[in-house]
């Protein structure tokens, strides 16, 4: 049992605000991917306090690579139930889409630069 866990049953489970410190986010932002549905706590106590499984944490490691990698929200909750997603083919998409948005924002500066 870690310090930062809790014992339910024979499983370890991660109290909200012990998992936001350890995955370096405020308990409002995983109270918010609870909401839109993107991470929902596999557990809850009699109380209704949030748990989190360590499949939940695993959920939670693949939102954050993407958060940090640039990716939305919305394209995180759809590509991340996709059972044959890849890293590097969403990573390859990701670039394109990313090239385009700085292809479209180069010939704005460009059309704002000759008025």
């Amino acid at each position: 049992m870690s310090a930062s866990g809790t014992s339910v049953g024979q499983q370890e489970a991660w109290k909200v605000g012990a998992l936001a410190r350890a995955a370096g986010l405020t308990v409002r932002a995983l109270h918010h991917y609870d909401h839109i549905g993107l991470l929902s706590p596999s557990m809850r106590t009699a109380a209704g306090h949030r748990l989190y499984s360590r499949h939940d944490v695993a959920r939670l490691y693949r939102i954050t690579l993407l958060r940090r990698l640039g990716f939305p929200l919305e394209q995180i909750a759809t590509v991340v139930d996709e059972p044959e997603w890849q890293l590097a083919a969403a990573l390859r998409r990701h670039l394109e889409h990313a090239r385009e948005q700085a292809a479209a924002a180069a010939r704005l500066c460009g059309r704002l630069a000759d008025m």
